[in-house]
């Protein structure tokens, strides 16, 4: 071998060198296998994490929901409680209003009776009355009354009762409580002047709606308010009279 002069390559390298390379090119695929299955492994976490929050945003929003409804329902009940406690309110003081007429016409009866018969009124003796009220006593006093003034005083609790005495018998002034139980005295004041015109129909009640009073002016239905006068009561009948 000549001085200065480089040995050949020995093939032994060169094959450890294209060994390496394939090792190199072995790990390097290795790698991207191993990346690509991790950013698909994190895509599915992610689809998964997106699926579980749109989950999550749903039933917290069906939570919500039903929340509202729960406070509606509250609201609605604590109006209906409210409503109950004013119509009870109301249905009281329309008894002690009842009672304190009974006791008023009791009274009153009982000093019209102490007096002269040349104190009942005249013209009142020919007048039959029809007397609806679904209050027993109230109706039996009105009765009492209008008797003890020489009146003829049939009662009826209900529109059916007074309609089968309209139908059997002679009346001449019909007084109706406008808000019988489980009937509407105006259904009644309609049907005595659509049927029985020469009937003169006088309402009685102790309320009285806007549209109620409206509907009675427009038929020339006058209108008595409890509590009243046991005098006052006789005087519109009397003028009822047709």
């Amino acid at each position: 071998m000549l001085a200065g002069s480089m040995p050949p390559p020995r093939r032994q390298d060169d094959s450890y060198i294209q060994h390496a390379i394939k090792l190199i090119a072995a790990s390097a695929e290795e790698n991207r296998s191993f990346r690509n299955e991790w950013h698909e492994s994190e895509r599915r976490r992610s689809l998964r994490e997106e699926a579980n929050h749109e989950l999550v945003r749903k039933e917290m929003l069906a939570i919500r929901q039903a929340l509202i409804e729960v406070q509606d329902r509250s609201v609605r009940s604590e109006r209906d409680i409210q409503g109950l406690k004013e119509q009870l309110a109301e249905e009281r003081r329309l008894q002690s209003s009842i009672v304190d007429d009974l006791s008023r016409f009791r009274a009153e009866f009982e000093d019209h009776v102490a007096e002269s018969s040349n104190s009942r009124i005249p013209v009142s003796q020919s007048v039959c009355v029809l007397v609806v009220d679904d209050s027993e006593p109230l109706r039996y006093t009105i009765g009492q009354l209008l008797r003890s003034h020489g009146m003829r005083a049939d009662l009826a609790g209900s529109v059916l009762d007074a309609e089968d005495i309209i139908g059997s018998g002679i009346v001449d002034v019909a007084v109706i409580d406008l808000h019988l139980d489980g009937d509407d005295g105006m259904v009644l004041v309609r049907w005595i002047q659509a049927h029985h015109p020469r009937i003169g129909v006088l309402i009685l009640t102790g309320r009285i709606s806007q549209d109620e009073a409206n509907e009675a002016r427009a038929r020339g239905v006058r209108v008595v308010k409890k509590p009243f006068s046991s005098q006052g009561l006789v005087t519109a009948i009397l003028e009822a009279r047709r």
